[in-house]
């Protein structure tokens, strides 16, 4: 049933983020988060939800380089004429990101990453079927701290899934608890996809 594929796709984007990067620090971290996500969509009424945690990994291997990952485990659920649509959801990713700097506080970042994701999914307690999704992400986007406290970002996706591809935009702030510790809290607009995501970034 291509809806129910179509709501795997919407979870396994949204739960892939993209953490903020601190100025002036390596561009080598790892952060945890998160997500929560609420999804409508076509012949439903009621809204897509879920939420899953998601860890992201970065190594700088150049001065204006690094390789990116992440894995995402989430779960999600959707009523639907009497029913009940249960989704355990694995996501991972991996790619290549570069940071030019616009100024002393303020980078310019362009990303590419692959990810697969898969999902089990239940309807009313039995098993329905599996779905896989392999896709694509461009990120283009900047960070810039504002202060000695705060760090804001903001990014314009493209994503590719299959034979199709939209557009998402991501912005979130970072606080500092610490010289290398932030708190982040992101948002996330993608068609008729809407997320929040709350979660910790440690650069080393």
């Amino acid at each position: 049933m291509y809806k129910f594929y179509s709501l795997i796709l919407a979870a396994t984007i949204t739960f892939l983020t993209l953490p903020v990067f601190a100025e002036e620090l390596s561009y080598t971290f790892i952060s945890a988060d998160y997500s929560i996500i609420s999804t409508k969509l076509d012949g439903f009424t009621d809204d897509f939800e879920g939420n899953g945690i998601v860890i992201d990994l970065s190594l700088a291997v150049r001065p204006h380089m690094a390789v990116i990952g992440s894995y995402m485990k989430g779960s999600a659920d959707l009523n639907f004429s009497g029913s009940r649509a249960d989704a355990d959801i694995d996501s991972t990713s991996l790619g290549i990101l570069l940071h030019v700097p616009i100024n002393k506080y303020s980078d310019f970042i362009l990303s590419v990453s692959f990810f697969n994701g898969k999902a089990v999914i239940n309807i009313d307690g039995t098993s329905f079927r599996s779905e896989d999704a392999n896709g694509g992400v461009t990120t283009l986007g900047f960070r810039s701290r504002t202060s000695d406290l705060l760090e804001f970002y903001g990014f314009i996706r493209r994503i590719k899934i299959e034979e199709s591809s939209h557009i998402g935009i991501n912005v979130g702030l970072a606080y500092y608890l610490a010289e290398s510790v932030t708190m982040d809290l992101a948002f996330s607009v993608d068609d008729d996809t809407d997320s929040i995501a709350l979660g910790l970034t440690k650069y080393f």
